[in-house]
């Protein structure tokens, strides 16, 4: 369920508790599940969700396309290429380091055409773009070749000795540590919010229902003309 729905839902049981607050002890279903407290409570409930979880999502989305960033942006951005571009940049830089060399060329062109985003999709447009992969798994898979392109240039000692900067075996490491601590703690955040996500959706779940029947028991206690009806038959 959207957020839009939700929230059109939630402004929907507001305005019935309203207008049911109105009606005094006039409004007495026997159903349990749209007594006026019952809907009070699962209002309160519903609000007290929400003010949990839009932090949790919005700390989570913040993190979530900083790495996006880091790792697909196509041009240099605050000093920081994405991984995939300085992934190729140590590729081709070990590929010219000479003949000597080229069975480590061959395993970091095998990781980063791992890492690499699928052919078959376009070139991103600008780097809000979201035309790749997002989902966990992919940056895992990613990050782990990433691991290993770093292992490997580091393990070369001063023979891998680029001018560029941002590739530099330290530097590289470092960017990989960052994405991988990153994508940890989008994994907590996850763990965070996942569960009063589950409890808001149970309880939207039949609100449509609830509402319906309060508006019947509305009709046919107080009459399809009444000034009561009047109050929610637009709800």
């Amino acid at each position: 369920m959207s957020e839009n729905t939700m929230a059109v839902k939630l402004q929907r049981l507001k305005d019935l508790n309203s207008a049911i607050t109105s009606m005094g002890g006039a409004y007495s279903p026997s159903n349990n599940s749209v007594k006026a407290g019952t809907l009070s409570a699962l209002e309160t409930s519903l609000t007290d969700l929400d003010d949990q979880i839009n932090p949790l999502e919005t700390l989570l989305n913040d993190k979530q396309n900083d790495r996006y960033s880091k790792t697909y942006a196509l041009l240099e951005k605050e000093g920081y290429d994405g991984i995939i571009k300085l992934s190729r940049n140590v590729a081709g830089y070990v590929e010219q380091m000479g003949e000597e060399h080229q069975d480590k060329a061959e395993l970091i062109r095998r990781a980063v055409n791992k890492i690499a985003p699928s052919k078959t999709r376009r070139k991103p447009l600008n780097e809000s773009d979201k035309t790749r992969s997002t989902s966990e798994k992919a940056f895992d898979s990613m990050f782990a070749q990433a691991k290993k392109i770093a292992k490997i240039i580091t393990d070369m000692g001063g023979t891998y000795n680029p001018a560029d900067a941002t590739i530099a075996a330290g530097t590289y490491t470092a960017n990989v540590t960052a994405l991988i601590t990153l994508s940890e703690d989008i994994g907590e955040a996850i763990k965070d919010v996942t569960p009063p996500r589950k409890e808001r959706a149970r309880l939207y779940d039949g609100l449509t229902k609830r509402i319906t029947l309060s508006k019947n028991h509305v009709k046919y206690h107080f009459g399809a003309t009444s000034p009561q009806y009047d109050s929610v038959k637009l709800i």
